[in-house]
């Protein structure tokens, strides 16, 4: 009888081994599957916002000198939705000070199409006609001296 209790606890003692074994097999299969996953949705997010800034001066077109107290209005499409113009937001805004110097800081839009307006005592205007600009035609120098009629 001491034999079969004996035989009994072996095979009692092998099933807990054995079950302790898969157990972390088990274990071993769920991280290996569990980390690249997580890391491969991780970096499938979307990309953030990139910084804005678009800053010039705005001149008189008739003297030349620089014009104070203008509002320039920067925005953006939203989408094209076929015409010649867009679904447009506002992305930031700037009064010019003394000097005619006025500077936007937003976020960047995701079109990359822009235009600018200017709105001085009750006249609201886009300047340049132009509703195709881009975060690089803003910086050009077509863009950051403005010229008011």
């Amino acid at each position: 009888m001491r034999s079969d209790v004996r035989h009994n606890f072996e095979l009692e003692h092998f099933s807990t081994d054995t079950n302790h074994n898969l157990m972390q097999t088990i274990f071993k299969i769920i991280l290996f599957l569990c980390v690249p996953t997580a890391i491969m949705f991780n970096s499938c997010t979307k990309k953030p916002f990139s910084k804005l800034t678009y800053e010039g001066v705005v001149y008189d077109s008739l003297g030349g000198d620089p014009v104070a107290g203008v509002t320039i209005e920067l925005r953006a499409c939203s989408g094209d939705n076929g015409r010649s113009q867009c679904n447009n937001y506002k992305v930031g805004s700037s009064t010019t000070d003394s000097y005619g110097h006025f500077k936007i800081s937003a976020k960047e839009a995701r079109s990359d199409r822009y235009f600018v307006m200017y709105s001085n005592q009750s006249v609201s205007r886009v300047l340049g006609g132009s509703f195709n600009l881009t975060k690089k035609t803003l910086q050009s120098a077509d863009c950051t001296a403005l010229y008011l009629n």
